[in-house]
Parts: structure tokens; C-alpha cells; sequence
């Protein structure tokens, strides 16, 4: 479909939003008759939000009513949390949190459904996190640990964690939407509530198309999610598969000298063969209790993915093609011994065979003619980790683990074959944390934790210079100091301080990555939630983060890419009235500037985003619209200093309109 006209897609959503609103009647103030209590992290369990730590939880409403076009617009409304859409294709976004930038996911670990996602020695981001494929429709709960703190998470677990877990069940449903650019979405769910002596079936299935905003940016996707459940004795075990397609074309990053001085405008890309494709499949076994958490969890998977990606960075620049590869499998194992209900231990071992290749060549219009790197690359990863929970008394809670990691690299350089050779990293990473709670409306915590991220495939072994087969993995010491209140039972507040210390940080300055040596990171994050009434709330976070090198010169210690600040604030709205459900998500996001080399001689200048969802529901049939608004032209979260400032151009307005019927 061709473009929708801003301007008429503005006044017609004022319009609609105008006509729904004076159909409505909102509901009088809530009557308060719950406690004020928040003793979430003094409970004894292996949830995430009972960690000492900061965490926040997305759960299943929450992400039916967030603004949702990409999978990253499920974390926007987060403190902290940096969100950059290269729009270049599914190659990873930046996706990371308290000023780790991401480099396409590579310093937060990421896992869904117990599968680790990162991927060690890819050729464009050791570490790369792939999740362009996740849909909103598979979420069921989104656990968000900020630090290295729980000793069940291992490799690249520096900024710290992502663990999505997806449903087991759902509502039968069909799904259509249309957006500006020419997008085009169908989704398909089938399933059934939870069944107790047989087998639940929950099949995802959705097809994607668009045309995109710029010039070459067509993407299409095809995802076919298959997961069933099935009961056996006290305990739940559910086998996924799981495949998906892509392929998209990439407009490349555009010169901010080039657009103000008429060379080109901020559509035209760089290269009308720019783009690449991906195919992801995976098999994955799930086993835990049905009923409370004590007992045996386990997961084991395999997988197998491939990545083409073909990107020019500058209009005299020759094209490269990146090629990644890979097969692996693993498992991840433990039991959670619960005693008396104020204690717990877990024991347990993971790991992960994986074999691929990475390369790179120089190409013209994707004919390859020259190789810049090759390397085959076989890891098997063995981990043993426990942690512990303890209320040693009432007002306390004492919470220790630990983790022993070993790595056994193989590398195979097909460009240097001397430098080819073997490594056997290995780390220990201690984890300690405090909870007291002197009153019910009251926490604080404290908590000290490590985590690593192991050495990339060039670096053990460069194409020039000598092999480095003795390389340690890069750690990262990370402190914290928290605190959560709720003063009367409408408002939530909670403040967090932190310090990281990284050792050999690897970042991508222009194009390419470089060690930039030890990095230091402070900051803290403030945040804030008021229920005004039972339809009302409105809500604020800020976040501030100052990183720097540690052993350069003042000046020339700037860690590119990092943010100083972030902001967000809106409202949420809800009704229901003689069958009518509406519901309103509304929010500013403020960007602050960010440095794009160590002497900040390029800046990404700050920058506002206005997002908003209205849904309506009635019975079996739901609708929404979904409008996100960027003032500013000349900037975007994806930003970088190649040759001087570029970044990827979006557009001012972006819609998307939605119907979903659900055979409940």
C-alpha cells in the first residue's frame, strides 16, 4: 500500500480519539482497600524481581497494551534502557542498558525461554543478540535484570540480563494490521486454555511485509512458532520449534553534510544493493513443576541460523558482505531446594557446543571478490553455578551465588592458518546481596556481582600480528544501591545508584571494533508510578550515566556511543463501560546526547520521540492505533561517527492501524 499522508493520519487519529473518548465515561476514584506494602524482594523465590537488584517485570497486559511495532518498543518506556532501531535489517539491534550501548545486544545476555541468544565470535559483534524475529503475540513475561548480579547467567552478562519467557497458552486469535510505508502484517494464534491430562497446543504464525521510509529499506519476514505443553506427574514439559525467514534490503546511514548541502536528501541510500537475509530455526525442551518452584527445572535446545548481510558505509566506499554461520546445542539444568519457605539453594550446570563460520569479503552489488577475514570457530562452553536465599532474620534477606565458567575455543584462521590455535578461558564470578525492609512500605538493597564477556575469535587470533591464545575473558565488577517505597498504596517510587568497572572493552568506533581499554561506568535511575484513580496513572523515569575510559587522557576518555541522560513520562488510561474496553498508552521519550568518538568531537544531539497506543475492545473483537511522532529530522537513536556525523533518517510520522478477532 502506498504511504499514508501525515497530515491526515494526524487529524483523523485526533478525530477518533476525540469521538471514542466522549462515548466513554470514566470511572470514579478508585476506593483504596489494599495495604501499602512492597516485600516483593523479601520473599524467598527464584523470580527475578526477589533479587537483590534492579529489576523490572513486563508482564503479559502490559505488553498487550504497549506500543509494540518492534520488538525494542517493548523496553521504551524503561529507565535506562538504551533502544537504538539501526534500520539496516534484522543484523541485531543496539540493545543494552546502563550506558552499555549494546553493540547489537553484545554486552546484555539475552536469553528466551532458557536458550542463550548471543553469539560468540559473529563477524559483525562478538556477542551479537538476534530477537528481530520475537512478536508480542509469543510474550508471556519479560524479566529485565540490570547488573550482573544472578549467578544463573553467564557469557556477556555485563550490563546485565534479558530473560523472556513465552506462553504455554492463549486465546485462539487472527490478526491484521496496516501501517504508513507500506507495511502489511498477518498473525495467526491457535490454542486453548491450559490443559490438565493432555496436551495445549500454542501455534504462532505471522507474515510481515513493508516498504519502508527510505529508499532500499523493504523488509519481509515469515515466522512459523510452534510450541505444546504436556503435563507429566507434578511437573510441565513443553517442546518448541520454531522457524523463521528474513529478508530485507538496507538504505545504509546517511552524511548530515550531505543532506544539509543538497547531495542527497534523507531518503536516498547509499547502495541500491545493500541488504542481506537471515533463516533461524531451533528445537527446544522445557521441564519444570507445575505447582511452586522446588524440584528440577531444565532446558535443552539446539539451533541452527545463518546470516548474509551486504552494507556500503560511504557512497566512495567498496560494499563488504558479512557472512555468519552457525550450528549449536546446549542444556541448562538446576534444582531448587526450598526449605521452610525463608530459605532456598539452587545447584546446577549449563552449556553449549557451537560450530560456525564468520567472514568477510569485499563485494560489488553482491559479487564477492576479495576476503577481508575467514574463520571456522568450534566453542564448548561448561558452566556450574548455585545461589542462595536466606531470611536469617525478619527485616532481612541474604541472597549469594556464584558461578565457574570454562571455554574450550578451537579457531581455524583461513586467512592466517599460522595464527590458527586453541584457547581455554576460564572465570570465576562471585555474587553477594543484601534486602532489608524495616518497614512494609520501605526495601532496600545492596548488591555486589561479576560478570565476563569471553575474547572474539580476531582477537585471539588477528589477521596481522601475533595469535594471543593466553587471552582472559574481560570482566566487569559492578556495585549496587537501591531503594523501592510505596508511601501511600497509588504511588511507587524507586531509586538506584550503580558503579561497573570493565576490564579490555571491546567498542565499535566508525565501523569497527577496537579494544578501548579498562571503562568506568556511574549513574543512577530514578523512577516513578502514581495510580491517580482506577482509570488514570500517570508515570516518570530518568536515568543519568557518565562513562569514561579509565587510563586516557581528560579529554579523551569519552566511551562512544553512551547517552548521558534519558527521560520518560506519559500517562496510562483505561476504561471499561457497558462492554467497552478502552485503553490509552501515551509517552514522551527524552534522548540526551551521546559522544560518537572519545574526544566528543562528534555528538549525536539530544532528541525527543512522542509515542502513543489507543486500543478498543468489545467482546470478541479488538482494534488499535498506534501513532509514533519525532519532531526533530535530523536525528536518530542510531548515530555514528564515520567520516563525520551519520545516522539513519526516520520519518516524522509512523502509523499503524490494527484489527484482532479472538474465538475465545
Amino acid at each position: 500500500m502506498p504511504p499514508l499522508n501525515s497530515l491526515s493520519t494526524a487529524i483523523a487519529l485526533l478525530l477518533f480519539s476525540q469521538n471514542l473518548f466522549a462515548k466513554t465515561t470514566i470511572l470514579p476514584d478508585v476506593e483504596v482497600t489494599e495495604t501499602a506494602a512492597i516485600s516483593s524482594k523479601q520473599q524467598v523465590s527464584i523470580a527475578a524481581e526477589t533479587l537483590p537488584a534492579n529489576v523490572q517485570v513486563i508482564d503479559r497486559e502490559q505488553i498487550e497494551n504497549l506500543p509494540s511495532a518492534h520488538y525494542l518498543d517493548l523496553f521504551r518506556k524503561l529507565p535506562g534502557m538504551v533502544n537504538a532501531r539501526y534500520g539496516q535489517g534484522d543484523i541485531a539491534d543496539n540493545f543494552g542498558m546502563r550506558g552499555f550501548d549494546g553493540d547489537h545486544g553484545s554486552q546484555t545476555a539475552i536469553f528466551i525461554d532458557g536458550v542463550p541468544i548471543n553469539t560468540p565470535n559473529h563477524q559483525h559483534a562478538h556477542g551479537l543478540a538476534d530477537i528481530g524475529w520475537l512478536l508480542p503475540e509469543m510474550i508471556e513475561r519479560i524479566e529485565v535484570i540490570k547488573g550482573p548480579f544472578s549467578a544463573l547467567y553467564g557469557n556477556f552478562a555485563q550490563a546485565g540480563v534479558i530473560n523472556i519467557i513465552t506462553k504455554k497458552s492463549d486465546n485462539s486469535s487472527v490478526g491484521l494490521s496496516l501501517g504508513t510505508y507500506g507495511t502489511q502484517r498477518a498473525v495467526g494464534v491457535y490454542s486453548q486454555a491450559l490443559q490438565k491430562n493432555t496436551y495445549t497446543p500454542f501455534l504462532v504464525y505471522e507474515a510481515q511485509k513493508s516498504e519502508g521510509y527510505r529508499d532500499n529499506s523493504g523488509y519481509e519476514r515469515y515466522n512459523a512458532f510452534n510450541k505444546f505443553s504436556f503435563p507429566v506427574g507434578d511437573n510441565l514439559l513443553s517442546i518448541r520449534a520454531h522457524a523463521v525467514k528474513r529478508q530485507w534490503d538496507a538504505a545504509g546511514y546517511a552524511s548530515l553534510n550531505d543532506i544539509l548541502n543538497n547531495k542527497i536528501s534523507r531518503t536516498t541510500a547509499t547502495n541500491l544493493s545493500d541488504g542481506g537475509d537471515s533463516r533461524y530455526t531451533n528445537l527446544v525442551l522445557n521441564y519444570a513443576p507445575q505447582r511452586g518452584e522446588a524440584g528440577l527445572h531444565g532446558t535443552v535446545y539446539a539451533a541452527s541460523e545463518v546470516l548474509d548481510r551486504f552494507a556500503t558505509f560511504d557512497f566512495n566506499a567498496p560494499q563488504r558482505h558479512d557472512h555468519n554461520d552457525r550450528d549449536y546445542a546446549g542444556w541448562n539444568v538446576f534444582y531448587n531446594w526450598v526449605m521452610q519457605k525463608n530459605a532456598s539453594v539452587i545447584f546446577g550446570t549449563d552449556g553449549q557446543y557451537d560450530q560456525g563460520n564468520r567472514q568477510r569479503f569485499q563485494a560489488n552489488n553482491r559479487a564477492t571478490y576479495a576476503t577481508l577475514n575467514d574463520y571456522r570457530s568450534k566453542q564448548l562452553t561448561t558452566g556450574i553455578f548455585t545461589q542462595a536465599q536466606w531470611k536469617f532474620a525478619e527485616p532481612f534477606k541474604l541472597v549469594g551465588g556464584a558461578r565457574y565458567d570454562y571455554f574450550n575455543i578451537d579457531i581455524t584462521n583461513r586467512l592466517n592458518p599460522a595464527n590458527s590455535g586453541k584457547a581455554t578461558p576460564q572465570t570465576f564470578s562471585p555474587k553477594i546481596g543484601l534486602v532489608y525492609t524495616p518497614l512494609s512500605q520501605i526495601e532496600f538493597f545492596t548488591n555486589y556481582g561479576k560478570g565476563f564477556r569471553t575474547p572474539a575469535a580476531s582477537e585471539f587470533s588477528p589477521n596481522t600480528g601475533k595469535a594471543n591464545f593466553d587471552l582472559g575473558v574481560s570482566p566487569t565488577h559492578s556495585w549496587d544501591l537501591g531503594v523501592n517505597l510505596r508511601p501511600v498504596p497509588q504511588i511507587k517510587i524507586s531509586a538506584n545508584y550503580y558503579q561497573t568497572r570493565t576490564e579490555h572493552e571491546i567498542r565499535f568506533l566508525g565501523d569497527e571494533p577496537r579494544n578501548v581499554g579498562a571503562t568506568r561506568r556511574e549513574g543512577y535511575e530514578l523512577q516513578t508510578h502514581w495510580q491517580l484513580n482506577k482509570s488514570l496513572a500517570v508515570f516518570a523515569n530518568y536515568a543519568q550515566v557518565k562513562a569514561r575510559v579509565r587510563d586516557a587522557a581528560a579529554g579523551q576518555d569519552f566511551v562512544a556511543g553512551v547517552a548521558r541522560n534519558d527521560m520518560q513520562a506519559g500517562i496510562e488510561w483505561h476504561s471499561f463501560v457497558q462492554g467497552h474496553a478502552v485503553n490509552l498508552e501515551l509517552f514522551m521519550q527524552h534522548f540526551g546526547k551521546a559522544p560518537l568518538n572519545e574526544t566528543a568531537s562528534v555528538e549525536r544531539p539530544s532528541f525527543n520521540r512522542y509515542v502513543s497506543k489507543l486500543t478498543w475492545a468489545r467482546k470478541n473483537v479488538s482494534s488499535f492505533i498506534q501513532v509514533d511522532f519525532q519532531p526533530q529530522q535530523n536525528v536518530s537513536e542510531a548515530a555514528f561517527d564515520i567520516d563525520g556525523y551519520r545516522f539513519d533518517p526516520k520519518p516524522r510520522w509512523d502509523v499503524l492501524l490494527g484489527v484482532k478477532y479472538q474465538f475465545k
